[in-house]
């Protein structure tokens, strides 16, 4: 039997201009719980002042990915409300398919255990 080795469980981001690894863990889900549920007040209100909704969306993106990340992100570029939403739904949705993905793992590891 192999020894037990803990592994971190790395997401890679890929931009234009930079490549972010997040580390998988319930900081990271915490994080992005957080975001979700402020992204549901958000959406009037940045409506209504896109530039409080940028601030928010970048703010969330630092969060997620760390501080200075959507600057990096962005670089040079001019860009919109819009473009700020895509970048975390790009970041939410990379996050979301490879927790699916460890879950599908894990869940195909419990039945087999189980059913030996």
């Amino acid at each position: 039997m192999a020894a037990f080795e803990f592994k971190k469980k790395i997401i890679a981001l890929e931009f234009p201009d930079v490549k972010i690894e997040l580390e998988y863990n319930s900081e990271l889900r915490r994080k992005l719980t957080q975001v979700g549920e402020s992204l549901q007040t958000i959406g009037k209100e940045a409506e209504a002042n896109p530039d409080s909704g940028i601030a928010y969306l970048k703010s969330g993106i630092d969060s997620i990915c760390g501080d200075g990340a959507c600057d990096k992100i962005i670089g040079g570029r001019e860009v919109d409300l819009d473009d700020y939403v895509d970048i975390l739904k790009y970041i939410i949705v990379e996050i979301t398919n490879y927790t699916n993905k460890y879950m599908t793992q894990f869940s195909k590891y419990l039945k087999n255990e189980i059913t030996d």
